[in-house]
């Protein structure tokens, strides 16, 4: 019964991810509406959307890169296994960010006009794991002082 809920947090995950693709969309759109940009056809826009989707599917599915290998973890290799995994989970995403960036037409030709997407890309990932690092580490400080009343 364990792999049902496993099967089921990896479709939690790949929900979340079209939702994240589906609203990232559609504020994109309303951007473009504001600043008057030129119509895009439908079917690029179907385009879009499905990629938008399918790259947050990807994300929620990579996430499980820190679920892997972590029930058998000693207490002193904690800080060496999120090292490495942070680093596989970025290198992971840089891989399907380019992969999908390239597909959906995210880059202009050129080396200068790739600057900006990955330079957009890295400082979203250090924003969101920055937070993500504050809110563990909350926790984590939350738990103990409830730990230390009992």
């Amino acid at each position: 019964m364990a792999w049902i809920a496993h099967l089921l947090k990896i479709f939690r995950n790949v929900l979340i991810g079209f939702g994240i693709g589906a609203v990232s969309t559609a504020v994109y759109l309303i951007i473009a509406l504001r600043l008057r940009l030129p119509v895009l056809s439908t079917g690029l826009m179907l385009k879009e959307l499905l990629g938008s989707m399918a790259f947050g599917a990807y994300c929620g599915i990579i996430s499980f890169v820190f679920e892997s290998g972590k029930k058998n973890l000693r207490k002193e290799r904690v800080a060496l296994f999120l090292f490495w995994r942070t680093g596989l989970h970025f290198l992971l995403m840089i891989i399907g960010f380019m992969i999908a960036g390239q597909w959906l037409g995210w880059f202009q030709t050129g080396y200068s006009f790739i600057f900006w997407p990955l330079f957009s890309f890295l400082s979203l990932y250090l924003l969101i794991w920055f937070f993500s690092f504050l809110y563990n580490r909350n926790v984590a400080i939350q738990l103990n002082k409830g730990l230390k009343k009992l």
